[in-house]
């Protein structure tokens, strides 16, 4: 599920000009092994992954300061990208919650 960012400037949370892509992925062995595999990262608790493909930056976190992943998951948005592609981002009601949980703002 994308978070940060480009979920502040999906749900119109005032401006913001994203530098990166913060994706929650649900905290399992199957994910953690994937990623291990996938791109060489070890991903546990409360590290942030990081894979840069080409000149993007992808941060890949496993928890998210006051929210449970399935039910933000349940309760995100869904953005059309293409024909083919469709990505779930958090819901605004979310993303509030998180920034007034650890008080601050991500990357912007």
């Amino acid at each position: 599920m994308i978070i940060g960012s480009y979920s502040k400037l999906w749900n119109n949370i005032g401006t913001t000009y994203p530098r990166d892509i913060d994706i929650w992925i649900e905290e399992s062995d199957s994910n953690r092994i994937k990623f291990l595999e996938s791109f060489g990262l070890n991903l546990s608790g409360e590290n942030i992954g990081q894979v840069i493909i080409r000149t993007i930056k992808v941060n890949i976190f496993l928890m998210v300061d006051g929210l449970k992943f399935e039910f933000a998951f349940s309760n995100a948005n869904v953005r059309q990208i293409n024909e083919e592609l469709e990505v779930k981002y958090l819901s605004a009601e979310h993303y509030i919650q998180n920034i007034s949980t650890i008080q601050e703002k991500w990357d912007f």
